[in-house]
């Protein structure tokens, strides 16, 4: 099969705090939607043919650009991102509507807002300093969505904590 793959490095637009990293996803979703109706007008590239895959915040960036152009395939979302998203409008977040197929796999995912437990962690995705003694991995463990966002949406496990994950993240 002849296909290509195409990888976005957004390293500069998710620099900073997570709340500029979320308001820049519409950006972001525009120049790659942007890009595609570049491939669409030189290379007659059907949008049917196109499968985007974007991980947290890549998955509504991902959203974005399919919500910008009629017609993509197939959207999978890796564990769409909770904070900001969760129990927002459609049109803000990764969605059904953004493909003809949206696919979620849900392996972090936990209601919102469970960070009102851990002052801590909510000042961190406000862009707030913790202190450095503070250990917020315990606190922000689940930074998924919980409800469903897509056509289908997978929860393996459970979709919340995975065997073995726990530990990997304080290695």
């Amino acid at each position: 099969e002849n296909i290509n793959c195409i990888a976005v490095d957004w390293e500069d637009g998710a620099k900073g705090t997570y709340i500029s990293a979320v308001n820049n996803i519409r950006v972001i979703g525009a120049e790659i939607a942007y890009f595609i109706k570049t491939l669409q007008s030189i290379f007659k590239y059907s949008p049917i043919k196109i499968h985007l895959i974007g991980h947290s915040l890549g998955a509504h960036t991902a959203g974005e650009a399919g919500r910008r152009i009629q017609g993509i395939r197939r959207i999978t979302g890796l564990d769409p991102a909770g904070p900001c998203f969760e129990g927002t409008p459609a049109l803000v977040r990764l969605d059904p509507s953004d493909a003809n197929f949206v696919d979620i796999i849900h392996t972090n995912a936990a209601h919102f807002p469970a960070l009102g437990k851990c002052s801590c962690a909510s000042k961190y995705l406000q862009g707030w300093e913790c202190h450095q003694d503070t250990d917020i991995i315990p606190c922000i463990s689940g930074l998924g969505m919980y409800n469903t966002t897509g056509h289908l949406d997978f929860y393996p496990n459970g979709g919340s904590v995975m065997p073995g994950c726990t530990n990997l993240m304080r290695e």
